[in-house]
């Protein structure tokens, strides 16, 4: 999904849904309407989430992916100095380890949604 159009990037994939917030291209709305309405239509039987994008967004669909059982993996972006954990730039706090960080650069960048707080 993206805000319109000129954002979207061409997909080669078959079964590819997309949302635009503007309705230019695909189905108008967010990323969670369009998989709140195909899963209402039973659309997909068994469904897993593969999210990239703006924080906000993730936190929407994590959020989304929890209320639904819906397995979710986040690829989370973050300025990183050194790349390698040890300037300890880049953190994510653990949603169950309250107080205690992964790093993006070491640790991820992909993560189980369940397992981060995104801000």
């Amino acid at each position: 999904g993206a805000r319109t159009r000129s954002l979207l990037v061409d997909s080669h994939l078959e079964n590819v849904s997309v949302s635009t917030d503007d309705g230019s291209a695909g189905f108008k709305g967010t990323v969670v309407d369009l998989l709140r309405s195909r899963l209402r239509a039973g659309r997909y039987e068994k469904p897993k989430i593969f999210a990239c994008g703006p924080n906000a967004m993730l936190r929407n669909l994590s959020l989304f992916a929890a209320e639904h059982q819906i397995p979710c993996e986040v690829s989370l972006e973050s300025p990183m100095g050194c790349g390698v954990g040890i300037c300890q730039g880049c953190p994510v706090e653990l949603a169950d380890h309250e107080g205690q960080y992964a790093l993006i650069c070491r640790d991820g960048a992909v993560f189980d949604s369940r397992r981060v707080r995104i801000t």
